[in-house]
């Protein structure tokens, strides 16, 4: 058989089909009506809408492989450590602040994150407060988060270990190194985070990289599509901004194999 009996919906005819499979409607008309019954015969080159046409197997075979089966997406189980690059920029004050990030999903539902060194206009911080909360920054990282299947997080896993390295090590430390009444109220003010850091998952988790990073995109998209709203914290705003989201799933896949999801969005 080198021929597939594709049975249409009621929205396609011989040129949507055309299109679709990437074939010539004259060549697709010809190629139908050598292999159908005589009333399932296609005249002329207008579109005519029958119940079945006959597809050339290569075409639907190459269709297959080139576009997903289902319109759903199912989260990788693992993947390697990968590195992301975050860049905040108040061109009104001429500021650029700028770091790396690490991140390794273990198993299906648990992540390994890892914030390396911040740089204010491509140098390392120099102020005192600006230094002492990079440094208190070390107690948190590694950091493990569980999530849902739909990829939002849920909580931090190593909660207890952060505490210990605060407690144990971050704070004893920088207690020595800056011992002085303005240490000693910022961590008054930071200290109840440190030892419970899940009381606090939206402060944690508000930032752009993170909030774009963890969006819901791990779900079944019906006709392609699901909408959405999420809420941006803008370092530089006193207030977040809400953004109405639409994800649109695309059936073909890039010509490099790649699954394709377009996120657009108006703030509401």
């Amino acid at each position: 058989m080198n021929y597939h009996k594709l049975k249409l919906q009621y929205h396609e005819n011989i040129v949507s089909v055309a299109l679709k499979y990437e074939i010539d409607k004259e060549e697709l008309r010809l190629f139908h009506n050598a292999h159908c019954a005589y009333l399932e015969t296609i005249y002329g080159y207008f579109p005519q809408y029958i119940e079945y046409i006959y597809l050339p197997i290569d075409r639907y075979e190459n269709y297959l492989k080139s576009t997903l089966s289902e319109f759903k997406l199912n989260a990788p189980k693992t993947f390697r450590k990968t590195e992301y690059g975050v860049v905040y920029q108040n061109k009104t004050q001429d500021k650029k602040i700028h770091y790396t990030i690490d991140i390794e999903k273990l198993h299906q539902n648990l992540f390994q994150i890892n914030k390396n060194t911040t740089y204010l206009n491509n140098s390392r911080v120099d102020k005192v407060v600006e230094e002492l909360f990079e440094k208190t920054e070390l107690a948190i990282y590694p950091l493990l988060i569980r999530t849902n299947n739909y990829q939002q997080i849920l909580e931090i896993k190593n909660q207890e270990e952060i505490a210990k390295r605060w407690q144990n090590d971050t704070f004893p430390k920088l207690e020595h190194y800056y011992d002085s009444i303005v240490f000693r109220q910022i961590t008054e003010l930071i200290d109840p985070f440190f030892k419970k850091p899940n009381n606090y998952l939206k402060e944690i988790f508000s930032n752009l990289f993170y909030t774009f990073y963890f969006l819901p995109i791990y779900r079944a998209y019906p006709n392609g599509i699901y909408n959405d709203s999420i809420n941006l914290k803008i370092p530089s705003l006193n207030h977040p901004i809400s953004l109405n989201i639409q994800f649109n799933l695309q059936e073909k896949l890039t010509r490099a194999g790649y699954i394709l999801l377009k996120v657009t969005g108006e703030e509401s």
